[in-house]
């Protein structure tokens, strides 16, 4: 969005999708900067998929609102470039020349031409000599250490420092007319090569450092110490990338339940996910709908999500699976409510946990696996009624249970009295599926399969739910 089409809009429209509620955050992070004359850099720290991007656009279009002077840079964009600070003075004129002050652009001319090859030159020289010859970028430039070297290291300086004086005119500027640091908004550093992500930094700390000029960058931090200790090995990682940043700060922590529930509308699928458990269709009722009876097995679905730190990205691709398992027909069998809860549970864990899945999908492992895996976290769940959390459990592991029951031999009727008798001739599978089952629920786990058998007499295989999650072949 341009900046003429951000000062159209209002903050409200600016961050109404703002669903983690981060503008709240966006206004700290502006009160820090607003009067900052120092020069700064501050890390936004969050792992990939977590809303970097989107909090720093929308942080971006509120600066210009409030009259700010701000640059966005995309790191990862000009990541095929050797020399970052060709890039960064690069996306400074763009900028300049077609926003912020009108009488700056004959001034800038002079800030472009102090990108020299000479200064180029004493970039990769110096970087060279400061990182013992690890970063060598362009060894022809400095390929003999002999009386040359301290003319270009000269030149170099002076180079530097016209440069440094351009900058300063332009933050001055920048102060006198809106009040406000000249901010530099970062993104996609992380995700750059090792060696560009250092010299950007190195260029930022050692040419940008003048007063009244901000950086902030979005960033995984534990992803950039790695691509720092791919370069330069065993060192103490923590303590050189705090020599670029002044500040790090982490954004708001986002929890599965909050992003699904607002997920749920956008995606078309909140008829699926509410149900009223007595029902025997799979189809919703408006009634149903309306007392919005949540799946047990969506419940759980979202806390696996949530214990395992899942990235927004990571629960939209969960929504998309949710989508398409709704809409695909599958082999053209329609699913009874009961095997929703599966549904959820394999589709959270196709996201969350790939392998188990390909190894139930392809019957390398069986449903007792999956008992197996989600026991810790029944262990860990809590709900606010202890009687609701007991048939909570009695029902997902019943309705596991049918499933690892569609491979018994006998018939649907012969398998009730079995089951009722106590008689039940275990396979092996079956058994070890049993002996997975927490033990002071078995009684009430073989009664509800025993309801559900009566409600629908036949059974459901598995393959089936596996159907709806994939493109049939």
């Amino acid at each position: 969005m341009t900046e003429k089409e951000c000062k159209e809009l209002d903050a409200e429209k600016i961050w109404k999708d703002d669903y983690f509620e981060r503008r709240n955050f966006g206004e700290s992070l502006y009160e820090l900067i607003e009067k900052e004359t120092r020069p700064l850099t501050i890390a936004l720290d969050a792992k990939w998929g977590a809303g970097k991007t989107f909090f720093l656009e929308r942080w971006r279009q509120d600066l210009l609102l409030k009259n700010a002077c701000v640059i966005r840079y995309n790191a990862w964009e000009d990541d095929f470039l050797d020399d970052p600070l060709t890039s960064l003075v690069g996306q400074l004129a763009v900028q300049i020349e077609s926003s912020f002050f009108e009488d700056l652009k004959k001034s800038f001319k002079t800030l472009k031409s102090a990108l020299s090859k000479r200064l180029q030159q004493f970039c990769f020289y110096w970087l060279s000599v400061n990182t013992f010859g690890v970063i060598t970028t362009n060894p022809e430039d400095y390929k003999s250490v002999d009386e040359k070297i301290l003319d270009k290291y000269q030149g170099g300086l002076l180079a530097k420092e016209k440069f440094r004086k351009c900058l300063t005119l332009l933050s001055k500027r920048c102060v006198r007319e809106t009040g406000k640091p000249l901010i530099f908004i970062v993104d996609e550093l992380d995700r750059c090569r090792p060696l560009y992500s250092i010299k950007f930094l190195e260029h930022v700390k050692h040419f940008f450092g003048v007063e009244n000029i901000v950086f902030v960058f979005g960033v995984d931090l534990q992803n950039l110490k790695k691509s720092i200790a791919a370069v330069y090995g065993s060192i103490a990682v923590d303590d050189y990338v705090r020599r670029f940043f002044d500040y790090e700060f982490s954004l708001p922590e986002i929890r599965a339940e909050q992003y699904c529930s607002k997920l749920l509308p956008l995606y078309g699928i909140e008829s699926h996910i509410f149900c009223n458990t007595n029902q025997q269709n799979i189809e919703v009722t408006e009634t149903a709908y309306s007392q919005r009876l949540e799946h047990y097995g969506y419940s759980v679905a979202k806390y696996l999500l949530d214990q395992n730190g899942t990235s927004l990205r990571q629960l939209e691709y969960f929504m998309r699976l949710l989508q398409f398992a709704f809409k695909n027909k599958g082999d053209g069998f329609k699913l009874p409510y009961f095997c929703y809860d599966a549904l959820f549970i394999l589709a959270a864990l196709k996201v969350v946990n790939p392998i188990l899945y390909y190894d139930l999908k392809s019957q390398r492992k069986e449903l007792s696996a999956l008992v197996e895996y989600l026991s810790p976290y029944f262990a860990k769940y809590t709900m606010h009624k202890n009687d609701e959390y007991s048939i909570f459990k009695t029902d997902i592991y019943a309705d596991l249970f049918l499933l690892q029951l569609a491979s018994y031999p006998e018939s649907t009727k012969n398998l009730i009295e079995e089951l009722k008798s106590e008689s039940l001739h275990r396979m092996e599978s079956i058994n070890i599926f049993i002996s997975k089952l927490p033990r002071d629920k078995e009684t009430q786990i073989i009664d509800s399969v025993i309801k559900k058998l009566h409600d629908f007499r036949f059974r459901i295989k598995l393959s089936w739910i596996f159907a709806r999650l994939e493109i049939a072949p």
